[in-house]
């Protein structure tokens, strides 16, 4: 599983004056980080807050958050850990129809008490870190947690340049027969010297999708395999398909 960031950059056809046929390609349109993760499970670990509790909790979001006079329409939902009652969730559940200066929104957020006040940890609309409390905690608020396995980047707009170029220009890719292909997500290995390319038609209509292993000799690119699936492990070891996601296990 993953999760990312994103931008869509474009990049335009050449113009009339090339030598050789060409494909629009846009996109990716991902690029920054990604998390490989694992959801855990446990048990819950956690109480009905005081009523002083659900006072200074409730209060440190409201002013946190902005919500003063634009709450009306939905419950604070509180719990505290207790496993380490310096840490507390809140949800927030709609509980009204059409009100007036209502900020309307989703999501969980973690407190933690220091210093004998409850402060914002932070928000997520789905599981937090494991690691984002003490050991337990935030399984046991949530009833899961993310385990981070890997954290990479994507391949950035500069180094998806050639790529691109590459495959404008390929001859496997113009036998494709479209004016105009999506670059859904590209990879390139750690020594990179290989990466993959998914790509697809730019309309929901068209079934086209299509995966491009290139390889780099010197500054340029070449596609070495275009197709829905390949044995890939013709062309470069394991590791390295791994890294660009196009193998789980050993070829």
């Amino acid at each position: 599983m993953s999760r990312a960031l994103g931008v869509l950059t474009v990049l335009a056809l050449a113009g009339c004056g090339s030598s050789s046929p060409t494909v629009e390609i846009s996109g990716p349109p991902k690029f920054g980080m990604y998390d490989h993760f694992l959801n855990i499970t446990r048990p819950a670990a956690r109480r009905p807050p005081t009523s002083a509790e659900r006072s200074a909790i409730v209060a440190a979001t409201r002013a946190y958050h902005h919500l003063a006079g634009r709450d009306a329409c939905y419950r604070y939902l509180v719990t505290v850990s207790t496993l380490d009652s310096n840490w507390a969730e809140v949800g927030y559940r709609f509980d009204r129809g059409s009100t007036k200066n209502c900020l309307l929104g989703n999501g969980r957020t973690i407190m933690w008490k220091r210093d004998g006040v409850w402060r914002v940890k932070g928000d997520a609309g789905d599981a937090f870190d494991c690691d984002y409390g003490p050991a337990g905690v935030i399984a046991g608020l949530d009833g899961s947690c993310w385990v981070v396995l890997s954290r990479k980047t994507y391949v950035t707009e500069p180094a998806v340049a050639p790529i691109k170029r590459e495959l404008q220009h390929s001859r496997a890719v113009l036998h494709l027969g479209r004016s105009r292909l999506l670059l859904n997500e590209a990879w390139i290995s750690e020594n990179r010297v290989f990466a993959a390319a998914d790509i697809s038609g730019t309309r929901v209509a068209d079934p086209l999708t299509r995966t491009a292993l290139l390889r780099r000799t010197g500054r340029h690119w070449r596609v070495v395999e275009l197709a829905v699936d390949a044995d890939w492990c013709r062309y470069a070891p394991a590791d390295v398909l791994r890294e660009i996601h196009l193998a789980d296990g050993p070829c």
